[in-house]
């Protein structure tokens, strides 16, 4: 067996591993038994509050022109 085909191999197993492990997971059988709409929702909030603290954290550390350089131009 080669190098190459002994890390791809020990790295299929890692990656089975973790995603049998999530599936597994009760909070994940929770958020499957989620309607739509509610899980979606869940998630827009979830990402909303981390870019509001990231982009608050981008404040406070360097000041407003580099939020201002974040933000994305229309």
């Amino acid at each position: 067996m080669t190098i190459t085909t002994n890390i791809m191999n020990n790295l299929e197993a890692f990656i089975n591993g973790g995603c049998e492990r999530v599936v597994n997971h009760p909070q994940y059988q929770v958020w499957l038994n989620m309607p739509p709409v509610k899980r979606w929702s869940v998630l827009t909030g979830v990402l909303l509050a981390v870019t509001a603290l990231f982009f608050g954290l981008l404040y406070l550390i360097f000041g407003k022109i580099v939020v201002i350089g974040f933000l994305p131009v229309f």
